[in-house]
């Protein structure tokens, strides 16, 4: 008699276990009615293994951007809307990717280290919207230790993957010249046809010698760089080609 006790327990629990369960699976949770700013009935979560909390919520963040990166936005926005897309906040691990790894550990280790880091802002090609530079804007802070740090790992990150990293400094007010001057050589405007790669056939467009006795003297090259490497002179005029390489 004892023993039937026992198993009809047993099944019982079981029963409410199993019930129980189910019914988390189904079930959404939902806002309480006294909490302001939400409305009744708005289902939060509902989770097929019931890892949620009934209290969870969020709230929207202060602007995107800061003073200062709005600032700047604003001119840069003025200088090269026509010439290229402009992005904010763009995560480092969104636009390098680990190149080189032996194992998956290190890859692991290599992608770490950009995957939460972001560049302030990313220039990419109307078209194909690939990546013409990345800026970085350096106030204060960039004279922290730890800042330093980050910026050179950053710096030495785009010159392996030999992607453009054009820095400004911080400042109450910027101009349209002084923003198209360091960044000219990176876009390519629309009115400016220069041709396309005798190579591959991507669009030429504007670069700049960084090194060597002809630092700072700019040149036609292939968008499609660093998988092609085409260059030649830059002409007097727009549309006229002088193919060299």
């Amino acid at each position: 008699m004892e023993f039937l006790v026992i198993i009809t327990f047993l099944l019982i629990v079981l029963y409410k276990i199993f019930t129980h369960n189910n019914l988390k699976k189904s079930t959404p949770i939902f806002w309480p009615s006294s909490d302001k700013g939400a409305p009744t009935n708005t289902p939060i979560f509902s989770s097929d293994d019931g890892a949620f909390d009934s209290h969870i919520s969020y709230k929207i963040k202060s602007p995107l951007f800061s003073p200062a990166e709005r600032s700047f936005y604003g001119v840069i926005v003025q200088a090269i809307s026509d010439k290229a897309l402009i992005f904010g906040k763009v995560r480092v691990a969104d636009i390098l990717s680990p190149a080189k790894y032996s194992s998956k550990s290190e890859w692991q280790t290599a992608f770490n280290k950009v995957s939460r880091k972001h560049f302030d802002f990313v220039l990419c090609h109307p078209k194909t919207l690939s990546v013409l530079c990345v800026i970085e804007l350096n106030d204060k802070s960039h004279l922290e230790t730890d800042r330093i740090k980050r910026d050179n790992f950053l710096k030495l990150c785009c010159e392996s993957a030999k992607l453009p990293l054009v820095q400004f400094d911080t400042k109450y007010a910027y101009t349209v010249p002084d923003l198209l001057s360091q960044l000219i050589p990176y876009i390519n405007s629309p009115s400016e046809n220069y041709g396309s790669c005798p190579r591959c056939d991507e669009a030429l467009v504007i670069r700049e010698n960084k090194k060597g006795v002809k630092t700072g003297e700019k040149f036609l090259g292939c968008h499609a760089y660093p998988n092609c490497r085409h260059t030649q002179p830059l002409p007097l005029k727009p549309g006229i080609s002088n193919s060299t390489e």
